[in-house]
């Protein structure tokens, strides 16, 4: 899965590994940006521009391949973005300025029926926490911060939430 322009906006698309075979998953007139796979490659969680703000879909490829919508994770007039699963595969994780009075990001997860929602990172005023992924056992996220001086570093975290996450 990969995101594209070729259709005019960008949107999710699929090809088989030789590079042929494109197939376009989404078609709406936004932005559907950044797919991740699911653990059993069933699904594909991505963030799309949604109203006004960025918002976090799963679609199952198979149901996308029939014309089925995709299915609306968050909706809470923030922005959410870079979504990854947990090697689980029954949980993600994103990135979030929801709550968050200074506009910055911070690190959610939440069970893919919408439950269990909680935030993990909370990060200075001034920076942002972006790209999340779990490890392969799923005891640790890392993830990449930047703030006004668009200096990143990567961060490694347990994944309990320690507040204390050690630079990389």
């Amino acid at each position: 899965a990969f995101q594209s322009t070729r259709g005019g906006y960008d949107d999710i698309w699929l090809m088989d590994a030789r590079g042929g075979n494109l197939f376009q998953l989404t078609q709406q007139r936004a932005m559907d940006m950044h797919p991740e796979w699911s653990p059993d490659g069933c699904c594909i969680v991505y963030q799309a521009w949604h109203e006004n703000d960025f918002e976090i879909f799963m679609l199952e490829v198979e149901a996308a391949k029939r014309g089925e919508p995709p299915i609306q994770l968050t909706d809470n007039g923030a922005g959410d973005r870079h979504p990854a699963f947990h090697p689980d595969g029954d949980s993600i994780i994103y990135a979030s300025s929801e709550g968050n009075a200074f506009g910055a990001f911070e690190l959610f997860t939440m069970h893919l029926a919408g439950t269990e929602r909680r935030q993990l990172a909370a990060v200075r005023e001034d920076f942002n926490a972006l790209h999340p992924s779990f490890s392969p056992d799923g005891a640790y996220i890392l993830y990449d911060t930047f703030g006004d001086n668009t200096v990143s570093n990567i961060y490694m975290m347990r994944t309990e939430g320690v507040r204390t996450p050690n630079r990389i």
